[in-house]
């Protein structure tokens, strides 16, 4: 685990990069707000998918680099707070 601090303005856009050891290419990304628990789930990307987008939220995972990055538009005061980068594996999450 490790925390890095995003900047953002309202109106404006944040980018928020999350690193994956290897082995993990093939799996689910999601961007959690709060928790990754029941209903934290901001964005997701199903296997074999590289890209997806769910309203303000996209999310593209570069499987060589073995990174995923979210980018948030349209930024408002509430976006504020704590997101977690999460893998799904057949075992679980991997937070």
């Amino acid at each position: 685990e490790s925390v890095i601090e995003v900047t953002g303005y309202v109106g404006g856009s944040a980018l928020i990069r999350c690193p994956y050891d290897k082995g993990y290419e093939g799996y689910p990304k999601y961007l959690c707000r709060g928790s990754c628990v029941v209903g934290g789930k901001v964005i997701s990307v199903r296997t074999g998918q590289t890209k997806a987008v769910n309203g303000r939220f996209s999310l593209h995972d570069d499987t060589t680099a073995q990174v995923f990055t979210v980018t948030i538009t349209g930024l408002t005061a509430k976006d504020s707070g704590k997101y977690w980068c999460s893998i799904t594996t057949g075992k679980g999450r991997r937070d």
